[in-house]
């Protein structure tokens, strides 16, 4: 089920402001409709939507059975260039019972945008991020809570990501489900060269400047032909191997439920 949730028919352009119950409803919509076995539905996301599925598993956490984060955050951001200009990528992209969710910009001390519009072409949106990263309060405060996920999380990520840091923001998700000793599988899958655009294998890997598809900005996701295709072999199996076993440890805590095949909620990674 790929729900998508800005810049498609009926929905608004941009991502800013975008309510996280709308992502609740789909959740239900998808139970109800498909009547997974086991009750069970994962999630999976891409950038923007890799930030999403973490947020929503700590968020919905009895509604989210497995969480797939693909080059995902760590902390919640702003609206970016995926925002609405009257608006400004600094505003805010989530809210939760009509109220914005802190993100790593607002209030932020260090955070500039200087290195992704005044750098060298191709332009890095990552080197923007990093500079955000630099106060710990801000990051702090923005931090999503995946602690409070109640179920497997997969994380993939690349070392040479454009788009934002997503090695290291997947260190830190993993870092604390450890803190905590989270109770359910956590695997970690990093591609040494790879860059931000990890998704489906066997797809052309070879465009890596683009025009942002909702502010035009020129950028490159990162990496190299080679590497990125590695990167979405490998993760691709590594995702229907994790989920196939998130599948068989549910069915064996609830042997009773007995409907329809497993169901997966998908939610597309509109770049941010």
């Amino acid at each position: 089920f790929a729900l998508a949730y800005f810049k498609a028919p009926g929905l608004s352009d941009y991502i800013s402001n975008t309510p996280l119950e709308y992502f609740q409803t789909g959740l239900r919509w998808l139970r109800k409709k498909v009547q997974p076995r086991h009750d069970f539905v994962a999630i999976s996301g891409q950038s923007r939507g890799g930030e999403l599925v973490l947020l929503l598993g700590a968020t919905f956490p009895t509604e989210v059975s497995a969480v797939v984060a693909y080059v995902p955050g760590a902390v919640v951001h702003s609206g970016q260039n995926a925002c609405d200009p009257k608006i400004g990528r600094e505003g805010p992209t989530w809210l939760l019972g009509g109220k914005p969710l802190p993100h790593v910009w607002e209030n932020n001390r260090t955070a500039t945008w200087a290195p992704f519009d005044e750098g060298p072409a191709p332009h890095r949106h990552e080197k923007a991020i990093l500079t955000a990263l630099q106060d710990p309060d801000a990051v702090a405060r923005a931090r999503i809570r995946v602690e409070d996920i109640q179920g497997p999380v997969m994380l993939l990520s690349a070392t040479d990501d454009g788009s934002w840091p997503s090695s290291l923001y997947s260190k830190m998700v993993r870092d604390k489900l450890a803190e905590v000793k989270h109770p359910y599988p956590v695997q970690w899958l990093d591609y040494e060269n790879g860059g931000h655009s990890i998704l489906f294998p066997y797809v052309p890997t070879t465009q890596l400047v683009y025009a942002h598809p909702v502010s035009g900005k020129i950028s490159t996701s990162g990496g190299n032909p080679k590497d990125n295709a590695r990167a979405d072999e490998q993760s691709w199996e590594g995702v229907l191997k994790f989920l196939d076993a998130a599948v068989k440890a549910r069915g064996q805590a609830a042997p009773s439920a007995s409907r329809a095949e497993a169901g997966a909620a998908a939610t597309p990674g509109n770049a941010g």
